[in-house]
């Protein structure tokens, strides 16, 4: 009897523990599912914020890119602007400019002016527009003036060779002027679309004023002088004429279309 009683009583001593322990192990479970709960809460609001943050990030860089955008787009279109007004001022200069150095022309009047007047129209016209032309182009401009200063210094007067010579000869006046050139500039043909450097220039300019300050040829003198300086200016309206076609005829930058066929050149170095 008393075996069977401590039996039951252990065995109600084990039922009571498991219950304390199945009880322990639930409230474990309850307060882990809670602290789980929260963790995930806790989670999901940490990511909630920081999606609203990366959206807001975005839609700030989204708002500061359209308005940099818009800000690159009208300076773009006022850069557009004034390349087209400058090309324009530019085409109306050139003209001018044109008009000026073509008083020594291959066809045109024999009656050249003076070194000092021409140098003096040029001078007040580069005040005036000089500041539209392109280095390149204000290059061989002022070379023109350079050989116009030498003129005055020395001078020395020029005027064009006789017609005999350019236009009495089977050939074209172009092929015998540039035979002059040749002979008086040291300067090798390149054709009707041949071009010279401000260096070659510069060289063949040199040479020739080195030359002159010994020579005694003064029978000869203004011609060779008027060849010198008609070469000079018309390297210079080459140049400006080639920044002008460049000019009409590159692509549109809104369109890309690219640009119709270009008319056939006039022959240069007229």
């Amino acid at each position: 009897m008393l075996l069977q009683a401590n039996l039951t009583s252990y065995a109600q001593t084990t039922a009571v523990i498991s219950a304390i322990g199945a009880l322990l192990l639930a409230i474990v479970n309850y307060l882990f599912g809670r602290r789980l709960e929260a963790w995930k809460n806790r989670q999901q609001h940490q990511l909630e914020d920081l999606r609203s943050e990366q959206q807001s990030a975005l839609a700030e860089f989204q708002r500061r890119a359209q308005q940099e955008l818009a800000q690159f787009n009208a300076s773009l279109a006022q850069q557009e602007r004034l390349d087209a007004d400058r090309a324009q001022s530019r085409g109306e200069a050139y003209g001018e400019i044109w008009t000026l150095t073509g008083a020594l022309s291959l066809f045109g009047s024999a009656k050249c002016p003076g070194a000092s007047d021409l140098a003096a129209r040029l001078s007040q016209w580069y005040f005036e527009r000089g500041w539209l032309l392109t280095d390149e182009a204000k290059s061989r401009y002022f070379l023109i003036q350079e050989v116009l200063s030498f003129f005055v210094l020395h001078g020395l007067s020029f005027r064009r060779p006789a017609d005999e010579i350019l236009f009495g000869s089977p050939g074209r006046a172009m092929d015998e002027l540039r035979k002059i050139r040749n002979i008086e500039l040291g300067l090798e043909p390149r054709g009707d679309d041949g071009r010279y450097s401000v260096r070659d220039i510069q060289v063949s300019i040199a040479a020739w004023k080195s030359r002159r300050l010994t020579d005694t040829r003064d029978n000869t003198l203004p011609e060779q002088a008027w060849v010198l300086l008609q070469f000079v200016m018309s390297s210079f309206r080459t140049q400006l004429t080639d920044e002008l076609q460049s000019h009409q005829l590159s692509p549109d930058p809104k369109t890309e279309t690219p640009p119709p066929a270009a008319a056939p050149r006039a022959p240069k170095f007229l």
